[in-house]
């Protein structure tokens, strides 16, 4: 999943979180915003904007999001983070499978030349 994905996300969750709730957020977050920053949070977006600045969230750091949603008990933008979670991983492994797959091939492709290479020189 792409960073554009991924503050997509952000996005959609951030419009379904209402001004009653935001203020729940922050008191909740308050311990992991910069001093002085709670003052000047005054949408779900920004709050996102501070928490990445504290690396609290990021693409690869959604536990902090988790919990707020848990607690906020909205189990279908739960739901939307882990799924987004998952397939992020699921890309990642096959991302690596493949530079494995790459790597032996240039290895065992690098030993055929160097034996191929001894023939020709005997």
């Amino acid at each position: 999943m792409s960073k554009h994905e991924y503050n997509d996300l952000l996005f959609e969750i951030s419009r379904k979180i209402d001004a009653a709730e935001l203020k729940r957020l922050v008191f909740m977050c308050r311990d992991d915003l910069a001093k002085g920053s709670k003052d000047s949070i005054k949408d779900v977006l920004t709050l996102f904007e501070e928490l990445e600045k504290q690396n609290y969230l990021g693409i690869d750091h959604l536990d902090t999001l988790k919990n707020i949603l848990a607690l906020l008990k909205k189990k279908s933008l739960l739901k939307k983070v882990k799924e987004f979670e998952i397939t992020r991983k699921a890309q990642s492994v096959g991302i690596i499978s493949s530079l494995k797959r790459a790597a032996g091939t240039l290895v065992g492709g690098a030993k055929n030349s160097e034996r191929n290479l001894r023939t020709w020189m005997l």
